[in-house]
């Protein structure tokens, strides 16, 4: 009697800690897969729409490469504003596939964030203002649509990252899907 009532605790033990684990359910986070991305930006007021691009190669799982390295600098005019649209892109499967509508999807996990960077040369810094125009349902820009404001002529760098966060109880986990860096001149 006293082996079956220690065999009915070990049991029931058991089961507690089956049931915990089961109850309990792993983060996970998802990402788009994205090997580049196209910066569109129409003047306002009309003027011509220029597509600048950074991409890299990527690698399937057989071993197959697709997509090719590329970056473009970034040529604007002073003192104008641009409708600016960030297309991200995958060429992963040997076809070009955009992301923006998973990306848009899931906002909820998705961020664009824009950095500008020091070109150490202060009395040349050309002066761009970004700001994202989008907005996810909590209010928060998502980053896709923005406008890009110009001002004096100069140089500056840009970084455009897509982040991805997401949290569930008190785990949270994040991570970079993809970062863009261009030259950004702003020249008459």
């Amino acid at each position: 009697m006293k082996l079956f009532t220690k065999l009915a605790s070990c049991f029931a033990l058991l089961a507690a800690i089956t049931l915990t684990s089961c109850e309990k359910e792993e983060l996970e986070l998802n990402i788009v897969p994205v090997n580049g991305v196209h910066v569109t930006l129409v003047p306002e007021g009309g003027g011509e729409t220029k597509v600048f691009t950074v991409s890299f190669p990527a690698t399937d799982n057989n071993g197959n490469t697709y997509g090719e390295r590329k970056a473009d600098d970034i040529i604007l005019q002073p003192n104008t504003t641009y409708n600016a649209t960030i297309t991200y892109f995958s060429d992963i499967t040997g076809t070009r596939t955009v992301q923006n509508t998973d990306i848009t999807r899931e906002a909820g996990v998705y961020s664009v964030v824009y950095e500008k960077g020091s070109n150490n040369a202060q009395n040349f810094s050309a002066e761009l203002a970004i700001a994202a125009t989008d907005k996810k349902a909590d209010g928060t820009p998502l980053g896709l649509q923005a406008t890009f404001t110009t001002g004096k002529v100069g140089i500056e760098t840009l970084k455009i990252n897509l982040n991805a966060k997401k949290s569930q109880g008190k785990s949270s986990l994040s991570g970079s899907v993809f970062n863009a860096t261009y030259f950004v001149s702003v020249q008459h």
